[in-house]
C-alpha cells in the first residue's frame, strides 16, 4: 500500500508529477508513492484501481499546475466542475496539505516510518494501525 499518492492533470503535470514521484521515491521509497502512470498496469479499470489506491487512505499530494482548474472538456465547461472528473474526485477523504505561499519555510522531510500509516477520514489527524 502506497503512503503517498499524487494527483495531478496531464495535461501539464505529467512530467512534475513524475519528477516528484521520482523525488518522494528517493526520501521513502519507491513502494510508497502511487503514480498512476508507474502503478496502473494495463488492463485494469483505472478510475477503480485509482478509488481503491485512495480508500488505503494515503497521504494526497495534490500537484497545482495552471491546467488544475483551468481545463476544459470537448464542450468548452471547466473539467474540474464535471461530476466525473478524476481530478475533482481524487480526494477520496485524504489529508491535502495547504498549498505553499511566498516565503515559506518548510520543516525537514519526515523519515519514512514517521509517514501515516492510514489518514483519518475527513482529513484529522492520521489514524495509527495496531
Amino acid at each position: 500500500m502506497a503512503r503517498l499518492f499524487i494527483s495531478y492533470r496531464t495535461v501539464d503535470g505529467r512530467d512534475k508529477a513524475t519528477a516528484l514521484a521520482r523525488d518522494l521515491g528517493e526520501l521513502y521509497g519507491d513502494q510508497q508513492v502511487f503514480l498512476d502512470k508507474d502503478d496502473l498496469r494495463g488492463g485494469v479499470r483505472w478510475r477503480a484501481a485509482i478509488g481503491q489506491a485512495i480508500a488505503d487512505g494515503p497521504v494526497l499530494l495534490l500537484l497545482l499546475t495552471p491546467q488544475l482548474l483551468a481545463a476544459t472538456g470537448d464542450d468548452g465547461a471547466l473539467r474540474i466542475s464535471a461530476a466525473d472528473d478524476p481530478v475533482r474526485g481524487g480526494g477520496g477523504g485524504a489529508p491535502a496539505p495547504p498549498p505553499p505561499t511566498a516565503g515559506a519555510s518548510f520543516a525537514p522531510a519526515p523519515s519514512a516510518p514517521a509517514l501515516p500509516v492510514r489518514a483519518a477520514p475527513g482529513g484529522g489527524a492520521p489514524a495509527t494501525s495496531g
